[in-house]
């Protein structure tokens, strides 16, 4: 079977590798074979607990905000992970990037998104060391009638003296 590309499965955390690879050919990879480890999202617990900053920050409720409900405002990407889609029968990706993002008013929460072109974007910031970074998601209504979401570079709203 030379020269024929096999299906790889993911048996560890999904990183921006893999969804570029998957962005680029679906086929390759099987995000849907993915299993997320029990002690990987305890270390991430962990680590998130260990690192606040404030007593608001540890104990802050863990509101996660829709990319769709979130739409021109700014908010700087601290890291992102990647999660499977649970939606049954879905048309969209197999997976979505959870943000850890603070806002303009210094809240830090998480921002889920499955937009392809967010994905894309957001795994390649990953993958280039490009985090954190000021941003912002925008929509268009397309002629169908479907709104599509967008990330663009969004103005630090403290920058530094």
């Amino acid at each position: 079977m030379a020269g024929k590309n096999l299906p790889v499965t993911i048996d560890q955390a999904i990183g921006p590798v893999e969804v570029l690879g998957y962005l680029k050919d679906p086929g390759s990879i099987q995000i849907e074979a993915y299993k997320a480890d029990p002690e990987q999202v305890r270390a991430r617990i962990e680590e998130r607990l260990y690192s606040a900053k404030s007593i608001e920050e540890l104990l802050g409720e863990s509101e996660v905000i829709s990319g769709k409900g979130y739409v021109n405002k700014p908010f700087q990407v601290r890291s992102v992970e990647w999660q499977v889609s649970d939606v049954e029968g879905g048309e969209g990706l197999p997976f979505y990037a959870a943000c850890s993002i603070v806002t303009t008013d210094g809240t830090m929460t998480v921002l889920t998104c499955g937009a392809r072109s967010v994905v894309q974007k957001l795994a390649i910031m990953a993958s280039q060391g490009w985090l954190p970074a000021w941003v912002k998601l925008t929509s268009t209504r397309t002629a169908a009638g479907f709104d599509v979401l967008d990330l663009v570079s969004a103005p630090e709203p403290f920058p530094e003296a």
